[in-house]
């Protein structure tokens, strides 16, 4: 869990900072492109691993991670959209949308910040 949330930070926060260096928009956007185009699809990796059989353990993995990836990016997409549009917003808010985006306890968007 650790390794996937930090490197969904670690994308969003490089690729934000990079974005707003070239471009003109300012950084809360910047950083909310980089956080729809951090996180990884891993559709490409199970079906290659369904090709060539491999241990079903490692699939669930990849298909574990992937889920920490898109929670994480929904959370920060969250946080960054509330901060964009009503200039407010907190990072801890980031956090309960993230546990509540992984756990699945709150699928519609009424429940994000």
């Amino acid at each position: 869990m650790l390794l996937a949330v930090v490197a969904v930070l670690a994308s969003t926060f490089v690729i934000g900072f990079s974005l707003a260096a070239v471009s003109a928009y300012g950084l809360v956007a910047c950083l909310l492109l980089a956080a729809i185009v951090s996180t990884t699809d891993p559709v490409a990796v199970v079906a290659l691993f369904k090709d060539i059989s491999v241990p079903h353990r490692l699939t669930l993995l990849v298909e574990g991670e992937s889920l920490f990836n898109d929670a994480a990016a929904i959370a920060i997409f969250s946080v960054l959209m509330t901060m964009l549009t009503t200039g407010k917003g907190a990072w801890d808010d980031g956090v309960w949308a993230f546990l509540r985006g992984f756990s699945g306890v709150c699928s519609s968007a009424s429940c994000w910040p």
